[in-house]
């Protein structure tokens, strides 16, 4: 199993939300993301192969 993860900004129902997700393809992190926020409508999104950065 390969996790990557992807760097996702959303327009939603419930305000902006920016979080990075572990998943094995691209096509999950919105279905996770719906049930862990409760959101009903995404007007806009960006998902992008990424990396964690480190905030010291």
């Amino acid at each position: 199993m390969n996790i990557q993860l992807f760097n996702a900004v959303l327009v939603t129902d419930r305000g902006l939300i920016i979080e990075d997700v572990e998943a094995q393809e691209v096509g999950e992190v919105i279905p996770y993301l719906r049930v862990k926020h409760d959101l009903h409508e995404i007007t806009h999104f960006v998902i992008s192969l990424g990396e964690k950065i480190e905030m010291n």
